[in-house]
């Protein structure tokens, strides 16, 4: 898509319900994905674009880091801060386009395809109100 400037940046800290945790950011289509570097047994964390609400760059921490603040429209609150200004910047003017859509077709339901495929069913013979 048009709108990734970077597809992946690792060495990530992401600050969620009072845990931090080391990981990579991967910016894909339609989702925002943190995989756990630190603990393997632990979920990807998965964001899909039109739950983020609004995304703010904060200052400089003093440690040097370059905050980015996740707010989705669940209530979460995800702080992920990166070691350079550049992949800061790339990460949030990305999520920044991502996040808009011009048109309902390119949401992430129009281009799923399930793993096998689902069987054509006559689905309105189903049911029979007549019958019951």
């Amino acid at each position: 898509m048009d709108g990734i400037r970077v597809a992946r940046v690792e060495g990530v800290l992401c600050c969620k319900a009072g845990t931090t945790a080391l990981g990579t950011v991967h910016l894909t289509a339609h989702h925002l994905i943190f995989h756990y570097d630190d603990d393997p047994t632990r979920e990807e964390m998965w964001i899909p674009y039109p739950l983020i609400s609004l995304v703010t760059r904060l200052p400089l921490t003093l440690q040097g880091l370059c905050p980015l603040t996740i707010r989705t429209r669940t209530f979460e609150s995800i702080i992920l801060l990166f070691s350079t200004e550049k992949e800061a910047v790339d990460v949030f003017e990305s999520v920044k386009e991502l996040t808009v859509t011009a048109s309902v077709t390119q949401l992430y339901a129009f281009y799923f395809v399930p793993n096998p495929p689902y069987q054509a069913q006559n689905g309105w013979s189903l049911y029979s109100p007549r019958e019951e």
